[in-house]
């Protein structure tokens, strides 16, 4: 009989061997895990800052690529009035299970929502997914959905970070469901990371794969965009100081308000 190492070897030889997924389809069981590093109630507790000392009255919140949910559900017991969108429903289904209703199945460029939003958030890494060509038109759909001197938060990764950590990055892990492998690798020329994931499950289900690209914008493209698109009063904060920041940061916030 096959052992689960042994069919782990199967999924770590070729893609051709395995099933393709979209992006966050069948690493989605995975995802908490993958996250655990990430102090997810002080980074509640940053947002909820941000959202006091620039907003204007902020209740309703909107998460943009809300994943799993936790950013919801947390800002919620902050007093908000949270809700979020992520356009993997198994990442959805995800947050559902763990109770979390104000969440639907849905894409940045098709938000199945209202505007008149406070503040929307696009977090960890959720604008690298758009496609320099789509780049304006999602902040444009951003703008249509956050109201007048309303907030737009999200953030960044600078070359700088991807060039030290992600150039060439493997990593295994494994939980109840079973084990995945991710290698990352970033291409200068085209600023372009791509990521390559490999899950075989536990429970004998085919061996599934996804490929991740993101796109690593300067931080000069992605202001001009933002002002181009009707945003003002742009800050760009380094995620470790807080502190205003530029392509030295690894890792930027980037807050806007609608004009």
């Amino acid at each position: 009989m096959e052992s689960f190492s042994q069919a782990v070897n199967v999924v770590r030889t070729s893609l051709a061997a395995v099933r393709e997924q979209a992006p966050y389809t069948a690493i989605s069981p995975f995802y908490d895990d993958m996250m655990a590093h990430v102090d997810y109630a002080g980074w509640a507790v940053q947002i909820e800052g941000f959202l006091r000392k620039y907003g204007n009255g902020v209740r309703k919140v909107l998460d943009a690529g809300c994943g799993t949910g936790t950013m919801v559900r947390l800002l919620n017991k902050r007093g908000f009035r949270a809700a979020g969108f992520d356009r993997s429903a198994a990442m959805i289904a995800r947050a559902r299970a763990k109770g979390i209703r104000r969440v639907w199945a849905a894409d940045l460029f098709h938000p199945a929502c209202r505007e008149g939003w406070d503040a929307v958030l696009c977090l960890y890494d959720t604008i690298h997914y758009v496609s320099p060509p789509e780049l304006k038109r999602a902040f444009r759909i951003l703008h249509g959905l956050v109201r007048r001197s309303g907030l737009l938060i999200f953030d960044i990764v600078t070359e700088r970070m991807v060039m030290e950590y992600w150039m060439d990055y493997t990593e295994r892990s494994r939980n109840a469901c079973g084990e995945y492998v991710r290698r990352s690798w970033y291409d200068r020329k085209t600023r372009c990371q791509h990521t390559e994931i490999r899950v075989h499950r536990r429970d004998g289900g085919a061996p599934l794969a996804e490929r991740h690209r993101q796109w690593i914008y300067p931080v000069k493209d992605v202001e001009r965009a933002l002002e181009q698109q009707g945003f003002e009063g742009i800050r760009k904060l380094d995620s470790e100081t807080l502190k205003a920041g530029g392509e030295d940061a690894e890792r930027l916030y980037v807050l806007a308000r609608r004009r």
